[in-house]
């Protein structure tokens, strides 16, 4: 009998990012977006944020719902939102624009798109039948995102009234502090919402955290449990 001499397939190692798709970037690069997105929240040390570090939230939002292939409704709606915004601190920054409209506008863009991120997020994953670096990655940027949400929430509330009690700005840097050690059930005990608002989206960022985590997890357990022969 003859030898068979075809050669076996080359197997493609499995990789934490893809780079063969170029036009739809893995989640390593959402979470590199996600990180500037923090930073440039946590610069912000005054009660009026400053444009640029809000068209950074929507630039990053923009991209997420590009990376998870969300509904075209979806990425339209991002990029129109980005682009008026855009022009919107354009023609702030020209003619020297005072006050808070802008910034509150962009806020609760912020926020609203933030609440839908993690959402295509997981619909995204949803879709997936194999578990692996991607998805890590992607239950990590929707995590971080539920903290971003709130944020923009607390930064919200606390725009036009005293969300901590008088003598504590609520900055954004201040919302973004508070919405981790929320979300993370830390709780430092250096900040305390003031108002029913403020302890209402402390709660439910608290069972949304843990939530989210049980989730994931049994998910991701779920998925790499050896299968039982029917």
């Amino acid at each position: 009998m003859a030898a068979d001499l075809t050669p076996d397939p080359i197997q493609t190692p499995r990789r934490f990012f893809d780079s063969t798709r170029l036009t739809q970037p893995g989640y390593g690069t959402v979470l590199l977006f996600i990180g500037i997105a923090y930073i440039s929240c946590a610069w912000q040390k005054t009660t009026d944020p400053a444009e640029f570090a809000l068209l950074v939230q929507l630039a990053t939002i923009w991209a997420i719902f590009h990376a998870t292939n969300a509904r075209p409704r979806i990425r339209q709606l991002g990029t129109i939102v980005l682009l008026f915004c855009a022009l919107a601190t354009g023609i702030v920054w020209i003619f020297g624009y005072t006050g808070t409209i802008t910034t509150t506008v962009m806020t609760a863009a912020s926020l609203i798109l933030y609440g839908v991120a993690p959402a295509a997020i997981v619909r995204h994953q949803a879709a997936r039948t194999k578990v692996d670096g991607q998805t890590l990655l992607a239950i990590i940027c929707a995590y971080i995102l539920i903290g971003m949400f709130f944020t923009f929430a607390f930064g919200l509330a606390g725009l036009h009234s005293d969300l901590f009690g008088l003598g504590t700005q609520t900055t954004l840097s201040t919302a973004l502090f508070f919405s981790f050690t929320s979300l993370t059930t830390t709780g430092y005990g250096n900040l305390i919402p003031a108002t029913e608002l403020g302890q209402t989206l402390a709660i439910m960022e608290v069972l949304t955290g843990q939530l989210f985590v049980a989730l994931g997890i049994a998910r991701v357990v779920t998925s790499w449990l050896p299968r039982r022969a029917s």
